[in-house]
């Protein structure tokens, strides 16, 4: 069915029961007429609605490839964008960062994106670790020395094993226009030599979540400000 014929059936359609009810003598009618109303009207609403169902599904096949193809290219290109991020922050190489996202479902930090050994990656509820407790109160945290891996950010005794061979760890806010906390960037590493918590470390560290806040929000589309 045309565009046009689907339109033109519609106004009809609409129009007959509008008909009956601003003049109720057509409701008198003979029964005969009525019946022949009822067999016109019956199989038009669904004429109209097969053709409005058809054209949706011309619709979805139309677009959906282009969109599916948009949303691979878009997670493609956030993925890359973040990694040389991650890998290029103008700090010493030995320090390593990951990004982690909130997961609602697991009520924890994910690592989403890392640029460091993955036997040091972990998952963090709000409030553990360095990278939990920067999620929980929205400020930048440190923990060098033996606070890396004590209680002293809640670590289990399995993590304070775990984790012993670090001594430098720092967990940045990612944050929205809104400053909405939306991710957490933590980087650490094995030798402490002051320079990831140094003022212009923590500078360069602040502007790596700043622009991994505009891919998150802007090419990955994971949220909005």
């Amino acid at each position: 069915m045309s565009r046009v014929a689907q339109r033109t059936l519609g106004a009809v359609l609409a129009a007959l029961p509008i008909a009956f009810t601003l003049f109720p003598d057509l409701s008198r009618a003979p029964l005969a007429a009525r019946v022949v109303v009822a067999l016109v009207w019956v199989p038009g609403a669904l004429l109209l609605v097969h053709g409005s169902a058809r054209q949706a599904q011309q619709l979805d096949e139309l677009l959906g490839p282009p969109l599916e193809r948009r949303s691979l290219q878009r997670e493609l290109a956030g993925a890359r964008l973040i990694e040389a991020l991650l890998t290029r922050t103008g700090l010493p190489e030995h320090y390593g960062f990951r990004l982690y996202l909130y997961d609602e479902d697991a009520e924890r930090l994910l690592p989403s994106y890392e640029s460091t050994s993955p036997q040091l990656l972990a998952t963090w509820p709000p409030g553990v670790g360095v990278t939990g407790r920067a999620w929980s109160t929205g400020e930048y945290e440190v923990a060098r020395g033996q606070a890396v891996s004590d209680e002293t950010f809640g670590l289990s005794p399995e993590q304070q094993e775990r984790y012993r061979r670090l001594q430098v760890v720092a967990a940045m806010p990612v944050r929205s226009v809104r400053n909405e906390v939306i991710a957490v960037l933590t980087g650490s590493s094995e030798v402490d030599d002051g320079v990831l918590v140094s003022p212009a470390g923590k500078d360069r560290h602040a502007e790596l979540a700043d622009v991994v806040a505009r891919v998150l929000i802007d090419v990955l589309q994971l949220t909005s400000d």
